[in-house]
């Protein structure tokens, strides 16, 4: 094939990405250049109306096709490119493209850029994200996409990224290249400990919230299957520590350093373990798959195992059969955090010294671990009482009457069990109520008080501070803030 037939070809090629008509391809064919003025029109349009180079993707991934097609020395030239953008007019690649129109186009040069790189398919990177672009001043841009996109959005203009680093080699791989080009990142991942500043979940203290989910449901045996990843060692860590506290005995299951014979050994564990029992798996993504395993052995599920996740992914937990309990991360809060992290690097600040780590929010109960059997009816019917009421102004001897038993042996049983009284079990849902409301809602603090049994907005101040050591209207404040779109 010629060189002047490929060059036709690939004029009609671009055209149809480009979206021209028949009478635009017409008179392209006929005045020669009139094709190469139209193409400009179009990246014109797009990039005055939107500013925002993903909605280019058509006309970049039909160049990419184009280009693929002849040898690189024989790379198609427009010349509407040299004299737009400048160089020698050849159009080889997207990213060509995309360096040319960032460096010349008015409306992609008015402020630096940001990457925010991870797993989009996981609910806490994409509440990560939100937390991002609610911090993010309007003239800053967003670029998204995974480690494998890291290379297109090395760009002109390119300040600073925010990366959920999950993947050895992959974030390696993006370290080394910012690094070479002066480029600061922040990690919001604990699962790699790469030599960055980062910022992560108090895993410990998941652990510990977990535990504390299954024994408020009245189970006194426990169990936990972890992962040879940092992040589980330290929320099975957590998780065994507030069962040590109470006395509990803890069983122990953590993935075979080569993965082999996993199914039969998770088996044997599973068919072994006493029952009933609460069992925590650090990970949603995980937890889906130990529910589908639990039931062809067949276990029932919450009857024989409660399950409770971490992460709060609500497509995942809905998804699973029975729905899976969960604890809820602090993702907005994260990106918030990583964006004002990021922000000061740029600006020439130094890193913080220690990673910081953001407690999690609480416990989303589903049907996994809802009410599972337990040694003690009584306690049972004494704490469904407590959280299908804890909103009305009900008081100790009410919760005794519900569960049919003294005030007295309903205040040895909860110290036995759980150790702690029922008031403050009381007190601890009303808190957990008023929290949710706070988060979810646009109630001011004395409402909010009123819907959680509490006398005023002053009670619940004090012990919303010695729970949460914040105000209510603090925390309200600082989550609408990081949750409130940015005017982009």
């Amino acid at each position: 094939m010629s060189a002047v037939n490929r060059m036709e070809i690939g004029r009609t090629r671009i055209a149809a990405v480009l979206g021209l008509t028949a009478a635009e391809e017409g008179a392209a064919d006929a005045a020669g250049d009139e094709m190469e003025a139209a193409g400009l029109r179009v990246i014109d349009q797009v990039l005055a109306g939107y500013g925002h180079e993903s909605l280019y993707g058509p006309i970049a991934a039909g160049v990419d096709r184009l280009c693929a097609c002849p040898p690189r020395d024989r790379a198609l030239k427009f010349p509407w490119l040299q004299r737009r953008f400048g160089g020698d007019g050849y159009l080889r690649s997207t990213l060509e493209l995309r360096h040319a129109v960032r460096r010349h186009h008015p409306a992609m040069a008015a402020g630096p850029s940001i990457a925010v790189l991870g797993d989009c398919g996981l609910g806490y990177f994409r509440a990560i994200t939100r937390g991002v672009i609610a911090r993010v001043a309007p003239e800053v841009r967003i670029l998204f996409g995974d480690a494998a996109d890291m290379r297109s959005c090395m760009v002109a203009g390119l300040a600073g990224v925010i990366a959920h680093c999950s993947h050895e080699g992959s974030s390696i791989d993006l370290m080394a290249l910012c690094q070479a080009r002066g480029i600061p990142v922040v990690n919001t991942s604990y699962v790699r400990p790469l030599p960055l500043p980062r910022l992560g979940v108090d895993d410990h203290a998941v652990g510990r919230l977990a535990a504390e989910h299954l024994i408020d449901r009245g189970l006194r045996r426990l169990a936990v299957m972890g992962m040879r990843h940092c992040y589980s060692v330290d929320r099975e860590a957590g998780f065994a520590t507030a069962a040590g506290d109470l006395g509990l005995p803890c069983h122990r299951w953590t993935d075979p350093a080569d993965g082999s014979r996993r199914e039969e050994t998770q088996r044997r564990w599973l068919e072994a373990l006493p029952r009933p029992i609460g069992l925590f798996v650090p990970s949603d993504v995980h937890a889906r798959t130990v529910l589908h395993f639990i039931q062809t052995i067949p276990l029932r599920i919450p009857e024989d195992i409660a399950v409770v996740g971490c992460d709060d992914d609500e497509l995942i937990c809905t998804m699973c059969r029975p729905p899976l309990s969960s604890v809820r991360l602090d993702g907005i809060r994260m990106g918030n955090a990583a964006y004002a992290i990021l922000e000061g690097l740029m600006a020439g600040g130094k890193a913080p010294a220690e990673p910081l780590l953001l407690p999690p929010l609480g416990v989303t109960t589903r049907a996994s671990t809802d009410l599972a059997a337990a040694v003690d009816a009584d306690l049972l019917a004494a704490l469904h009482f407590i959280r299908s009421r804890c909103h009305c102004r009900i008081q100790v001897q009410d919760i005794a009457a519900a569960a049919h038993v003294s005030r007295s042996t309903l205040e040895r049983r909860f110290r036995s069990t759980l150790g702690r009284s029922p008031l403050e079990e009381l007190m601890r849902q009303r808190l957990d109520l008023a929290m949710r409301l706070l988060l979810d809602g646009d109630a001011t603090v004395g409402a909010v008080a009123r819907q959680c049994g509490f006398s005023d907005a002053n009670h619940l101040a004090g012990h919303f501070q010695q729970r949460f050591a914040s105000t209510p209207a603090a925390f309200q404040t600082a989550h609408r803030a990081a949750a409130k779109p940015s005017s982009r």
